[in-house]
């Protein structure tokens, strides 16, 4: 039982912590709600973008996901309605 709950509670911080990713450039945050405006004047055109859709066969756009490099560290942000709705990085 004690290892199951230290396991929810790892498990949430984990969860937290990937919820509260963001990028600061230039004194400003990139994170959830930031408009893409905001995102190009900072950082540019991303160096990878792809539209990713609701059904599989295509029928409408859902979101995209935009990647850059910056700083030695790989960012993906998922992008719906013209603002960033998820930041996630890695190393590798």
């Amino acid at each position: 039982m004690k290892k199951l709950v230290l396991g929810l509670v790892l498990g949430s911080l984990f969860i937290a912590a990937a919820q509260a990713s963001s990028l600061r450039i230039e004194g400003e945050l990139i994170r959830q709600g930031t408009p893409v405006t905001t995102m190009i004047r900072l950082i540019g055109p991303p160096e990878h973008r792809s539209v990713v859709y609701a059904c599989p066969d295509g029928c409408a756009p859902d979101h995209e996901i935009w990647m850059y490099r910056v700083n030695d560290l790989n960012y993906q942000f998922r992008i719906r309605g013209g603002k960033v709705e998820r930041v996630e990085w890695s190393r590798f």
